[in-house]
This record gives C-alpha cells, structure tokens and sequence, in this order.
C-alpha cells in the first residue's frame, strides 16, 4: 500500500521524491493516534526517506495531500479490489471498500496497508506494475495447455493497462533501491 500511495502521490503531481516530510512519534488524526514500528523522535524525510524507512506516520501524510476517492482510484488501478485475471478457481478480489465509506482513521490506515486485503498476486502485481514501467499486466498462470494428441494451445494475451507514468514508475523503482540501502 505504501508503494501505491506514493506513486498515486508522485503521478498527481501532489508531491516529488524530494518534498520534505516532518514525521512526528504520534501522530493524532480523528480519534486514534498512529505511530511507526518504533519509538523516534521527530524526523525530517523526505517522501523518499518515508518509503526507504516503510514510516506509517509519513506514508499517511503523504496520502493527505490528496482526496481518497484519488487514492482509490489509483489501488484500483494496480489491481486491487478485483480478481487478478489469472481465471484461476475460488480466487478472491481481496477487499477493498469505497472511499465513500471510509471511516476518519480508515482514511489514514489504507495508505499503509491496514483496512484493506490483498492477494499474494496482487501485492506481486504492484512490485511487477512498477518494474514494468508503470505499466500493469494481468498475470497469468498457465502459458499454453498441450493436447493429448500434441496440440499446442496458448492461452490468451494478458491484457495490459498504464497505471502510473514512466517517470513515476523510474521514481518509485529509484526510492525502492533505499529500502534496501
């Protein structure tokens, strides 16, 4: 969710990798208070440094800087909330309820990741979307079924659809490496 919400972020225009973020211990919005895995003092990340630390508290902030039907939209877009288009038996869409009924503190833990549900395929579809360019293709399981007698049938194309821009794309990808270092 955080690699969502800072692409939808980026590809609004609502903030750059650079964009200062000033990440307090707490952080109180509606009735709740949310904090990051760890105790810290007041941090000065940029949306970068909130990606490369995985921070709740920034990833939230950043998410304010838009209006959640856009930041549905955009977890639509990466796949959530359907099924994958594997055709696979029994697979489920996950969960991902209208912004429209969001609660207050449901509109800051979905930036994050909690209040929402996804599948092993579609978590693997957002890292696949980003590395593809921004590009998000449809998965597939099986690449082509062989007949008894030989014959060769291929399944159907994945369907593909753009979901971020190149340059946002390259942005995340570039920000992701600082998870790592």
């Amino acid at each position: 969710s955080k690699i969502m919400t800072i692409a939808a972020a980026l590809e609004e225009r609502a903030v750059t990798p650079s964009t200062p973020v000033i990440i307090p211990n707490r952080l109180p919005r509606y009735d709740a208070s949310f904090k990051d895995s760890h105790e810290h003092p007041t941090l000065y990340r940029t949306v970068a440094g909130t990606l490369a630390e995985s921070s709740n508290i920034g990833t939230i902030l950043v998410s304010e800087t838009m209006k959640p039907k856009t930041l549905e939209s955009y977890f639509h877009k990466f796949g959530l909330g359907a099924r994958s288009g594997t055709g696979y038996p029994g697979e489920s869409g996950g969960l991902l309820e209208s912004s429209k009924t969001w609660s207050g503190t449901k509109k800051a833990t979905v930036a994050f990741g909690q209040g929402i549900s996804v599948t092993a395929i579609q978590a693997a579809s957002v890292f696949q979307t980003i590395a593809n360019d921004g590009v998000r293709v449809a998965p597939r399981l099986v690449d082509s079924v062989t007949q008894p007698d030989g014959t060769v049938a291929q399944t159907p194309k994945s369907t593909s659809r753009r979901v971020v821009s190149h340059q946002t794309a390259a942005d995340v990808s570039r920000m992701l490496e600082g998870v790592v270092s």
